[in-house]
Order: C-alpha cells, then structure tokens, then sequence
C-alpha cells in the first residue's frame, strides 16, 4: 500500500506543539474522537468497524479498521464519475505511538487507482529532524517539507471560533498559550509530528487535480485538527489513557447509533477518552474542490483515488482522501 509509484507525490508536515510527547498521545486519541462525533449525523459519518490491540515487527499499538460514509460531502467533481454506492472509503491505521504510525486509505470502487498512505513519527524536537519517518533515497528525492505553525498559519475554513484560535486560546490548566511570535523556537513542553504522506490517483484528465485538492485538503486536516488538540486542552489535560478509551468507546457507540437512524449524534461531548487513530480521519474539511477540467474521464491502469479528506480523516467525510491522521 506504501510502495513507491511512477508519479507519486510525497509531502512531509512537521507540526510543532507546545505539548509534552506523553501528552499529546491523549490529546491527539481525545481530539479524533470529540472530533468524529462531530462530524457523524443525519446517516453519515464515521463508523467503526475494528478497534483492537495489535503486536507485529512494527511494535504493540492500537488497530482501527473504519468505514467512512462520504455521500454529500463528497465534492461535486467528484460525485460526477462516481455512482453513490461507490462513495465509502475504508481506513486502516496501526497506532505504535510515539515511534510508528500508519494509516492507508482505500476505495473498493477506484482499486488499484487509488493510493493513499500516511505514516507518522512523534518526536520531542522543533522540528529539525532530517529523515524522522526513514524515507528511502528515492522518496527523499521528490519529498517536499511543509512546516505548520498552529498559531499563525490559516485553513481554508470560513468558520472562525476565537476558542479554537491558538493565537488567542491560554489554558487555564497549564498556563499555556496563547501561541504568538515565534513561539515555537521557546515553548517547553515540545512536541513534533511528523506526518509524511505518500500519493496517487491515476485517472486520466482528473490525476493533478484530484492529487493537488488532497494534498491541500490534508494540509488544512492537519493544521485544524492540531489547533483543536491544543485548544481543547483543558478538556483532555489531566485524563488518563484509560479514561480516554472509556470516551472513546462512549463516542464509537454513538456515532454508530447515528448513522444507523440517520439522527444526528448529540452535540454535547464531556471530557473523556477519545480515539487515537489518525486526526486526518476526524477533521475531514469541506473545502471546496478544484474545479475539474475534462468530462468523462477514462480511467488508466493502475493507481489509486486521492485520499484527500480523512488522517487522516476523522469523521468521515470527504473523498479524495481521508485523508487523516491518523492520524498516523
């Protein structure tokens, strides 16, 4: 699923976070859970299919296995060469937090067309780690780094909450924020995740456009979901692992139940436990997709969708990609 593709694009995002490495491991489970109940409703959303221990070569960890019901978030180009019953993407991810993070996405319609694969590395540096998620000399080559900073960089949103801004947000638990200047060269705690993902759609007349909105859309995934796991510190600081997957088993209860009456999930959410698969996965942006150029597109041999919307996705929603992360 990871393998090196012909014309596979790679992007490497480092995000910097005023948070501790043992912390963020909380803050991150917490932040896709509250996140993909938000997103779950009205008979789409994310449901959870698999949630597991798992021990292999790569270390012990967390298994999820999820299905996301995309339907009307799909973007409109999207929608045109796709029949409703191929709208679902499927997410693998493998949680061997702080040193191993995976997730692929998968469409059963698009197959071999589609692509998308995201590994993570959560380290306690700035950001200065050359080759954080061992990449081969090949994909060092066409690799392109996109450092984030959480507290000056903007998504492409229309939503704006001053509660979700880290530029304004200060935690009354830790004392922490608000995050201006250059606060990343000072803030202790730190915390880096590495996020590499590694792309391909191969659909003839659609590949560059499909590969760019997701390269984008993940961007904007991962920038709003680590504001959100920073912001909503005073709900997550303090809990236990154990108190998270008691939140996040609560919140996979009803997102299920959500989608099976089609009745949106209940806004409230109390602190608790949260999932920690990928933050991708549960911040699925509905920005609206680049306008698509050719008509009937005739599909080419082998590749993959573009897994724009979940790492990542997490509450189910947009499709070329999920992006996320899954975070890994």
């Amino acid at each position: 699923p990871c393998s090196l593709f012909q014309q596979m694009k790679i992007k490497e995002f480092r995000i910097v976070l005023p948070i501790g490495v043992d912390e963020y491991h909380i803050a991150q489970t917490y932040m896709v859970a509250k996140a993909s109940k938000q997103k779950t409703g009205g008979g789409e959303g994310i449901e959870v299919v698999k949630n597991e221990p798992f021990d292999n070569e790569k270390g012990k960890g967390q298994y999820t296995f999820k299905l996301f019901k995309l339907a009307s978030h799909v973007p409109g180009f999207i929608r045109m060469i796709l029949p409703s019953n191929a709208l679902l993407l499927e997410e693998e991810a493998w949680n061997a937090y702080p040193n191993f993070c995976k997730t692929v996405y998968r469409n059963p319609f698009l197959g071999q067309r589609f692509s998308l694969c995201i590994e993570s590395v959560h380290l306690a540096d700035r950001g200065t780690t050359e080759n954080a998620v061992h990449l081969t000399p090949e994909e060092l080559r066409i690799r392109e780094i996109v450092p984030l900073d959480i507290g000056k960089d903007v998504g492409k949103s229309k939503e704006y909450s001053a509660a979700e801004d880290p530029a304004v947000f200060r935690s009354t638990k830790t004392g922490r924020g608000p995050l201006t200047g250059e606060w990343q060269k000072t803030c202790t705690p730190v915390l880096c995740a590495y996020k590499v993902i590694k792309m391909e759609f191969k659909w003839w007349g659609l590949q560059t456009a499909v590969e760019n909105y997701a390269m984008r859309l993940m961007r904007d995934i991962f920038l709003n979901a680590h504001k959100q796991a920073f912001c909503w510190m005073d709900e997550w600081y303090g809990m236990s692992m154990a108190d998270v997957r008691r939140f996040e088993a609560m919140t996979q209860e009803q997102m299920k139940a959500a989608i099976a009456s089609a009745t949106p999930a209940p806004a409230a959410i109390a602190a608790g436990p949260a999932g920690e698969e990928t933050p991708e996965a549960a911040l699925v942006n509905t920005t609206p997709a680049p306008t698509a150029t050719a008509t009937t597109p005739t599909p080419a041999s082998s590749a993959e969708p573009s897994a724009a919307p979940s790492e990542g996705t997490p509450a189910a929603e947009s499709t070329p990609a999920p992006t996320p992360a899954a975070s890994s």
